[in-house]
């Protein structure tokens, strides 16, 4: 009986301690996956706002390669296709003026924002 006294709490403590120590490796996941995404994120955000205003802003494959390390590679791909569908909007719909500017028809912003959109849900926050 004195042995059952002492095997309990030690079985209960090393339980705690993993079940612990893997929570605790869950939140480091998530803050790093976090830190990378959010800047992503919110400049997919602003690229909406923006659109609304027929404002276009840079936006650059560098900055979807910085997911390539917290995400799976399933997901990276899936952005990536995203991105790469977005590039391919962008440059079918643009057209120079007079002055140089790159101008865009109400039309081919809302086709764009609609493919931002899709990569804003992609980019979920855990």
């Amino acid at each position: 009986m004195a042995e059952f006294n002492f095997v309990v709490p030690l079985l209960t403590l090393l339980l705690g301690g993993l079940i612990g120590n893997r929570l605790a490796l869950g939140r480091d996941k998530r803050k790093e996956y976090n830190a990378v995404v959010l800047p992503i994120k919110q400049k997919v955000l602003a690229y909406i706002d923006e659109l609304k205003q027929s404002k276009h802003l840079h936006f650059n494959e560098s900055e979807i390669k910085t997911l390539r390390a917290v995400v799976s590679e399933r997901k990276y791909n899936q952005v990536e296709n995203l991105y790469c569908e977005f590039v391919g909007l962008i440059q079918k719909h643009k057209h120079i003026n007079e002055a140089g500017y790159a101008i865009y028809s109400k039309e081919a912003n809302i086709e764009i924002s609609d493919k931002l959109e899709k990569i804003d849900f992609a980019l979920s926050l855990k």
